[in-house]
């Protein structure tokens, strides 16, 4: 069974960051990065979210900008992680 698209995954994400991160503009570019919206105290609510939703396992070592970075980059990121687990 296949699972989300990258198109679905995007919009999920997208409805998620706004609802937990009042500064997240919807309409802001994907390439901008999240940190002018999420703080490092909110990472951790960022990975929550990621578990919640997609049910991807994250390793301490996967937390850095090149995956959590951009609004492009997480969709990358979970896009990668649900391949993984169904292989």
């Amino acid at each position: 069974m296949a699972g989300p698209n990258r198109t679905t995954i995007r919009e999920v994400l997208v409805a998620r960051l706004q609802e937990e991160f009042p500064r997240f503009d919807r309409a802001a570019p994907d390439d901008l990065p999240l940190v002018e919206v999420i703080d490092s105290a909110g990472i951790e609510q960022l990975v929550l979210l990621l578990i919640e939703e997609f049910g991807v396992q994250i390793k301490d070592s996967e937390l850095v900008r090149a995956n959590l970075g951009t609004v492009t980059r997480l969709v990358s990121f979970v896009e990668r992680k649900l391949n993984v687990a169904r292989v």
